[in-house]
């Protein structure tokens, strides 16, 4: 959440959400822009610009928000691969990490609503592999999503049994 003044303002969702949320009359009412990644953090910088911060890094200055200012590589995780997929009783997910993190991964369905949670964890740098069960899951399209401090990542996968 952030305010540049007091009637101009933000709400995003860090981890769902490709939605941040304006006011422009100090929080009487919002209105809900569709945007690139989740954000995490908002920082004001100045009385007419801020950054938002996630998977990527937003600008705002005065009404234009600049999109895309790539987080530098060595702080992002190096991948998120799912296989098989199609698949019908599980599928492996590979992680490769490159910093230190907490990393919390959800299992989504086709409506973004959160079907199971595995535990956070802290992983160090390196290579890991989850598996997840689909065999209970029906047919249809489902998303694994990625959650860190450094970044929020979505997969998609179909089930087909």
């Amino acid at each position: 959440n952030a305010f540049l003044n007091d009637t101009l303002g933000w709400v995003a969702d860090q981890f769902f959400s490709h939605c941040l949320f304006e006011t422009r009359d100090g929080g009487a009412t919002w209105t809900s822009y569709t945007f690139g990644e989740a954000i995490d953090r908002m920082v004001v910088i100045d009385s007419v610009s801020m950054l938002a911060v996630g998977a990527t890094i937003y600008k705002y200055s005065f009404d234009s928000i600049t999109t895309s200012i790539v987080v530098p590589e060595k702080e992002k995780m190096a991948s998120m691969q799912l296989s098989p997929n199609p698949a019908d009783a599980a599928v492996r997910l590979d992680l490769e990490i490159n910093n230190p993190t907490l990393v919390h991964l959800l299992l989504l369905n086709s409506n973004y609503q959160v079907i199971n949670s595995l535990n956070p964890e802290i992983l160090q740098p390196g290579k890991y592999q989850r598996q997840i069960i689909t065999e209970n899951l029906s047919s249809g399209n489902y998303y694994i999503s990625m959650i860190s401090h450094i970044e929020h990542s979505t997969i998609k996968f179909t089930v087909v049994h």
